[in-house]
């Protein structure tokens, strides 16, 4: 029976499966995304009037965004296919295939390849879609349930927008292939490479566009930090890139030349085509490394901006519900009347307190500065569980500015210069500086003895603070809703409910951290998938060479530590120069803000080392399973 072209090409993807898999995992992955967004796009729920329209303008840039890079992605997979595929071409072409029988069949498997990962992205996507609208309708925030539905629209769009993608790389790949002679692609692993050479010069200025790029990163703070971040991201890019092409190949030959380290044990295997490697892994190298970073800085950005909208809101004014009127306005009894009863039918329990925020003149400043007497501000401490303060008779401190904020404000040294004036005219400095967790306020202000308090001139104005602070054990959504409520009865800027105000940050920034999220792991999976082409590109060579070797000694053991630090250095060398820079642009971040984000930090570089370390343990797997059955046969 006579085999079809189009069936050589279907046999052809089947023989090629270990290669193609990665490809077809990720275009599937990729395929699976795009379609998410589309099943949240057409929801119905996500159509009434009211919901948050620019969580839709956010699912279809990104979308989009996903789209274009998920065409960069395949051309670079086809590429990878391409070199790993050299021998192939040549046995075909001297059993009389033509260069454009090569062509199309390539054009015909890629075809193949992209229709089923479209399918089967689809299918899976269907499959665990109302897992996804569950998570989506809690990390959104939304007062509709996102049931499912028959996604016919987003079917349709996710079908034809990718076999169109995988139809223009087809044709763009047979394109490259008429402009590239296929003789020199089989020939290219004949070509000698010659050692690989480094310049000093360029090694030594990609160290120091590093170095510069971090200190500048790490010294500069509040809006300097957005001045700095195009020339800052400029130079670590061309640092980066010089890292791998340049500084990492000068060093491996420094070593080579050392003995002690090149004749220990299998080092020598290891380091005789290393400098190869770097060379030739190179510009994958800084691409993993500049996606990763990109994935890492922008997940942990907008963790660390939600985590700063969320934590700064609560320690600028931890109360539970806080009252105060306008200036020219008075607090009355049937206002706080009111409040008492809304909490009373909600079943809130709270402790009320009367703060009488005195503003006293000074220098520079029209609306004066505010004085409180330290019996109101361990009043005010024990209700949320600070630390009281201590001040003896005629003693003062100042009290810096609790909320973290870009804007670095020194008013609190101005405070500790001059001083407050008494109704005498003479002048109390303090005496040192606290941090004002105890009652938290947007500006720094005094805190004096209750005799001081007692002698300060007459006021600028006063302000009278009504604070509820509910038990501990309180239920979150009572608190929120009775607060809500609140809010809507009195003018607004009145009122204000902790709960209520968190809530609403939620709400808003529900759906930007939901997206980022899913385009940052698309980034991390694309750029794992990179690796993994690299890596099984040059198996059949590495194939050969451990083979060779094993015929004058080499171990299976020692093999498999030799090939255990190679696949590790692939693995975790643009991994680690990641995580260097997506450390340096969070803390960057935390100095823009002024608000510490280690913690945060730690959660999102931390997880995706974990998953790196869990993938690099598969393809470690499988790829010694190879080299050690070529050893073997």
């Amino acid at each position: 029976m006579t085999m079809t072209f189009r069936q050589f090409a279907i046999n052809n993807v089947l023989r090629n499966k270990r290669l193609y898999v990665a490809y077809f995992l990720s275009s599937l992955f990729t395929v699976m995304v795009f379609f998410t967004f589309a099943i949240f796009a057409f929801h119905p729920s996500f159509q009434t009037e009211g919901f948050n329209k620019n969580a839709l303008i956010g699912l279809g840039v990104a979308g989009g965004i996903i789209y274009v890079f998920s065409f960069f992605f395949v051309l670079y997979s086809m590429s990878a296919f391409l070199q790993s595929r050299k021998k192939e071409f040549g046995l075909l072409m001297m059993q009389g295939m033509s260069t454009g029988q090569i062509r199309l069949m390539i054009f015909l498997e890629n075809m193949l390849i992209g229709l089923f990962a479209t399918i089967s992205g689809i299918l899976i996507g269907l499959v665990f879609a109302k897992l996804i609208l569950m998570l989506a309708e809690n990390v959104l925030i939304i007062g509709e349930d996102l049931n499912f539905y028959w996604p016919w629209m987003a079917i349709l769009l996710t079908f034809v927008s990718f076999i169109v993608l995988f139809l223009f790389i087809s044709f763009f790949v047979s394109f490259i292939l008429r402009t590239r002679k296929l003789i020199d692609l089989i020939k290219s692993d004949k070509k000698s490479k010659g050692e690989p050479k480094a310049s000093i010069i360029l090694s030594i200025l990609g160290g120091l566009l590093l170095i510069g790029g971090y200190a500048v990163a790490l010294i500069v703070k509040g809006p300097q930090v957005v001045m700095a971040l195009l020339p800052v991201v400029a130079v670590v890019i061309v640092g980066t890139y010089l890292l791998f092409t340049q500084l990492s190949v000068f060093v491996i030959r420094r070593l080579k030349r050392n003995e002690s380290i090149f004749w220990r044990k299998t080092n020598m295997i290891l380091f005789s085509d290393l400098s190869y490697r770097m060379k030739d892994n190179a510009r994958s190298f800084f691409m993993v490394a500049i996606i990763s970073t990109v994935a890492f800085s922008a997940i942990g950005a907008l963790y660390g901006t939600h985590s700063y909208l969320t934590k700064a809101m609560v320690q600028a004014n931890p109360f539970t519900y806080t009252y105060q009127k306008y200036d020219d306005e008075k607090t009355s009894d049937k206002e706080i009347n009111y409040i008492e009863k809304v909490l009373h039918q909600s079943d809130i329990k709270t402790k009320h307190l009367i703060v009488n925020e005195r503003y006293t003149p000074f220098e520079s400043m029209d609306q004066g500065i505010m004085v409180m007497k330290v019996s109101d501000y361990n009043a005010a401490a024990r209700l949320i569980g600070e630390k009281q303060l201590n001040l003896k008779s005629g003693e003062a401190v100042a009290a810096k500015q609790s909320m973290a904020s870009i804007s670095q404000d020194k008013t609190d040294d101005k405070l500790m210069k001059n001083g407050i004036t008494l109704d005498n005219g003479s002048k109390i400095k303090p005496d040192r500086k606290i941090e004002s967790d105890g009652y938290p306020n947007f500006e720094p202000y005094f805190v004096v003895s209750d005799d001081i308090y007692s002698k300060l001139p007459k006021p600028v104005r006063m302000h009278r603070n009504d604070i509820w602070q509910a038990e501990k054990d309180s239920n979150s959504e009572q608190l929120r809703i009775a607060g809500a409520k609140l809010e809507e009865h009195f003018k607004p800027g009145t009122f204000f409910s902790v709960d209520s105000v968190v809530y609403e940050i939620e709400k808003q920034f529900g759906p930007i951290l939901f997206i980022g999220l899913f385009i940052g792991i698309v980034f991390f999976v694309s750029a794992g998938s990179f690796l993994y082409f690299r890596l099984f590109t040059d198996l059949s060579e590495d194939k050969a060479k451990f083979r060779a070797i094993a015929k004058i000694g080499l171990s299976v053991t020692e093999m498999k530590r030799v090939a255990n630090r190679q696949t590790a250095l692939l693995f975790f060398a643009p991994m680690i120069v990641a995580l260097f820079h997506g450390a340096v642009a969070l803390t960057a971040l935390s100095r823009m803000f002024n608000y510490n984000l280690v913690q945060e930090s730690i959660v999102v570089l931390g997880s995706f080392l974990v998953i790196q370390v869990i993938y690099y343990g598969l393809v470690r797997y499988f790829y010694v399973k190879q080299i050690k059955e070529a050893i073997e046969s």
